[in-house]
């Protein structure tokens, strides 16, 4: 997935993630960073001026944690912070040429004491139920900010340790 954020002051941000099931995620910043994570073994990292990976230290059991957002005990507690409202469909759309269910809705999020209102959208595909974009936009801290979330889904993706 392709994760780009415009923050109030305009300035974009981009992520790529990719994952390989069940152990394997690779983190890319557009800032030059990069960084591959074995659940269990470690984690790597790129530096971005030299292009060199190194193993980082002490890493294995942090590498876990990285892994925390996919365990469903963690997604239901997460959950439990997050009210979905107005859930509706709006429309259909393609992307890629496939056919596209749209879909709007608003979420109220729990952050310390601090409730959030994000307006959000979703394509969803119609022959297989995944997600292939989203777009929110939130004020968590006061300034908003507007994510656009792109999925792809290749299984020819490989993430092996790069040391």
């Amino acid at each position: 997935m392709t994760i780009s954020s415009t923050g109030a002051d305009g300035k974009v941000t981009s992520t790529i993630m990719e994952y390989v099931a069940p152990d394997r995620l690779r983190v890319a910043g557009g800032s030059g960073s990069d960084m591959i994570i074995i659940k269990d073994k470690g984690m790597y990292q790129k530096d971005a001026s030299t292009g060199k990976w190194q193993l980082i230290p002490s890493s294995a059991q942090g590498s876990a944690a990285a892994f925390a957002f996919l365990d469903p005990k963690q997604v239901d507690e997460l959950m439990k912070s997050i009210v979905v409202e107005k859930f509706r469909q709006v429309g259909t759309d393609t992307i890629g040429g496939k056919p596209m269910r749209v879909y709007e809705y608003t979420t109220a999020i729990d952050i310390g004491g601090t409730t959030t209102n994000a307006p959000s959208k979703i394509w969803i595909g119609v022959a297989d139920g995944l997600p292939y974009r989203s777009e929110g936009t939130s004020d968590v801290t006061g300034a908003k900010t507007t994510t656009v979330v792109v999925y792809e889904y290749d299984p020819n993706i490989k993430i092996e340790p790069p040391v």
